[in-house]
């Protein structure tokens, strides 16, 4: 499985961003669609463990994450495919 790493980037307009991405060369290579994201606490006030359930347009997965450190490489997670984000919720 590959390794997926996530950072928040604060203060950021996404309009400008992608005109400037379009301006350097890249291309926009699909529409804009709604992802969905649904964070459940596996222990109530445990912020190191949760599920998280999401909707990219294409597919859904389920994962479950652990933070081990607050590095880039910090948190482990496994996930699985569902065949439809509805019933999951």
């Amino acid at each position: 499985m590959p390794t997926e790493f996530e950072a928040k980037v604060l203060d950021i307009d996404p309009v400008k961003t992608a005109e400037t991405i379009v301006a350097r060369g890249g291309r926009q290579s699909a529409e804009t669609v709604l992802l969905r994201r649904y964070v459940y606490d596996i222990t109530p006030g445990d912020e190191s463990r949760w599920i998280r359930l999401r909707d990219t347009g294409t597919g859904s997965t389920l994962t479950v994450k652990e933070i081990r450190h607050d590095g880039i490489d910090g948190t482990d997670e496994i996930e699985v495919g569902m065949d439809r984000f509805e019933a999951s919720t």
